[in-house]
């Protein structure tokens, strides 16, 4: 600490300084341990706004969350859909497969898996397909990814087997 008449170091607890005489007050402790007080009041203030925000981000997840079941409340099935697989040749001669996609009912975040089946219903394949939404009236039409089969699998192939593992039904 310093004295304020001349500019002399003193040390903290003295009362008078030894340069100069002056009297020592405490005004600069009661002033940095005021300094001290507001910086903790505000970080202190700082966490209380933190914590709100994030209680209140949590709280309004949870409602978006409840609303979205409440208004998603019954889940697509297979019932749901028409699946028409095709196959078209192509240039080297290996057979490509494709399938049109159509809703009975108006479906949101639909997702359906599908396995290339061998004449034993053995499955060779299973590819995702994330749809998404889907209303009825339309055709989606998706070509059947058939990367990682060998030419000799997608010959064996003679049947689908499909489900539905997402989506649920709108108004």
């Amino acid at each position: 600490m310093y004295c304020k008449k001349c500019g002399h170091e003193i040390e903290n607890n003295s009362n008078f300084c030894k340069n100069c005489g002056e009297e020592i007050k405490d005004v600069v402790n009661e002033t940095s341990d005021k300094k001290d007080y507001t910086s903790l009041r505000l970080f202190l203030l700082l966490i209380f706004v933190l914590v709100a925000i994030i209680l209140v981000a949590a709280a309004t997840r949870f409602d978006i969350n409840n609303n979205l079941e409440e208004a998603f409340s019954e889940k697509a099935t297979i019932k749901d859909i028409e699946l028409d697989f095709y196959e078209t040749p192509s240039l080297g001669g290996n057979t490509k497969y494709g399938v049109v996609i159509q809703a009975n009912e108006k479906i949101e975040n639909l997702i359906i898996e599908i396995d290339f089946l061998d004449k034993d219903k053995h499955v060779l394949k299973t590819e995702t397909i994330r749809i998404g939404k889907i209303t009825p009236g339309n055709e989606y039409k998706y070509e059947l990814n058939q990367t990682g089969m060998e030419i000799s699998q997608l010959d064996k192939t003679k049947s689908f087997n499909t489900r539905v593992i997402g989506g649920y039904i709108t108004e």
